[in-house]
């Protein structure tokens, strides 16, 4: 099942609604946020 899931993902941008609503992410990368994560569970 996680290999589907993993087959059928796509990329997207954050970019408009950071362009657009004027915000700005704690996380802006996937990769930031799982770090956050696995370092909050230490």
């Amino acid at each position: 099942m996680a290999q589907s899931f993993y087959a059928d993902s796509k990329r997207i941008s954050n970019r408009l609604i950071k362009s657009r609503l004027g915000i700005s992410l704690q996380y802006p990368t996937y990769r930031e946020g799982l770090k956050a994560i696995l370092d909050a569970e230490g």
